[in-house]
């Protein structure tokens, strides 16, 4: 088959490349329709970041089922097809919750390259949507945002909480912005209000302080210890690094030892909120459907054996338990206390 290739910055080669198989019974191959260039496919092309090898290039895709493993049930043969540039199993608690891109068996589909004439598509159950019927022709490009660009907005706008007569400020009007404003219309929203930028901007001062937030320790009261026990539903939003905003809230698992609530990232010190909440130290979490200021430290040694307890107590029988008592998210154990 034919492929697009990225040997260097500015320079994308279509190359005979070897058709692919499927490797995994959860796989499917798809014959191409439609593949575009993504806003992060130039950021390589630009020379942006580092091209240290030929790379497959390109991550949106649409296209017709030409096969499928032997554990795929939802998709078959000859269905037309649109599929994410993350492949999820849309099983696991974070697909369950609503975070296919933070599935814990996520592959990125763009490391094989979705601009050439074929791809295989792991997790295919997970990761692909077929239509009810082959689409017509002058609608495949439309079909092709709901990719990448149009989930990227819709969630953006989700996360936002819009709600029927909101007004909604959209900062950049590119293709996830305008895809932002066409679901906060779709959520109720009253007023939208893109932004974009008409000038260069320049950069801080080198050594400005990002502003942090001052904020005194306080202590869960016993209702709340009580409310948080059996609830599943934490979100933690870590602050970004102006220690003003707040990032994308993440679901996690949550457990209360003592008179404390602690969680652990599945991906250990390498988990992005992690990273946050330990440089930031505070940040807010949604818990049992209520929203807290909260402060972030490491939990002390003491207390991580009956923490591996509370997380086998509260989530037995998840085949995900034994993960969260590996070394990893263990020595990442966070202690969330309130602040006031």
């Amino acid at each position: 088959m034919r492929g697009a290739v990225l040997h260097a910055p500015g320079d994308v080669r279509f190359e005979e490349r070897d058709d692919p198989e499927i490797i995994k019974p959860t796989d499917a191959v798809i014959r191409t329709v439609a593949t575009c260039v993504c806003g992060s496919d130039l950021w390589d092309y630009r020379g942006i970041n580092p091209v240290e090898r030929p790379t497959a290039f390109g991550h949106e895709y649409v296209g017709i089922v030409e096969e499928v493993g032997d554990d795929v049930t939802t998709i078959r043969p000859g269905q037309f097809v649109i599929g994410s540039f993350f492949a999820s199993d849309n099983t696991c608690p974070n697909c369950r919750n609503g975070y296919q891109t933070n599935c814990l068996h996520r592959e990125f589909v763009g490391a094989e390259g979705c601009q050439a004439d074929k791809i295989r598509i792991p997790l295919a159950d997970g990761t692909l949507v077929a239509t009810p019927s082959q689409p017509a022709k002058e609608h495949i490009a439309s079909l092709l945002a709901c990719s990448d660009v149009m989930g990227t907005g819709w969630y953006a706008a989700v996360a936002a909480q819009v709600q029927p007569g909101d007004t909604v400020a959209v900062v950049g009007d590119g293709a996830v912005g305008l895809c932002a404003v066409i679901a906060a219309r779709e959520l109720g929203a009253a007023r939208i209000i893109a932004m974009s930028r008409s000038h260069p901007v320049p950069p801080p001062r080198a050594g400005t302080p990002p502003h942090r937030r001052a904020f005194t320790m306080s202590t869960w009261d016993q209702t709340q210890l009580r409310t948080f026990t059996p609830a599943d539903d934490l979100h933690i939003s870590p602050l970004r690094e102006d220690g003003v905003t707040y990032g994308t809230p993440t679901w996690i698992w949550s457990v209360v030892v003592g008179s404390d609530l602690y969680v652990r990232p599945y991906n250990g010190p390498r988990s992005r909120w992690y990273q946050a909440a330990m440089t930031q130290k505070a940040g807010r979490i949604r818990i049992a459907g209520t929203e807290y200021d909260v402060a972030f430290a490491p939990a002390d040694d003491t207390v991580l054996d009956a923490t591996d307890d509370a997380y086998r107590t509260k989530y037995d029988p998840s085949p995900y338990v034994e993960h969260m008592l590996r070394s990893g998210p263990r020595s990442t154990t966070v202690r969330i206390t309130p602040t006031a």
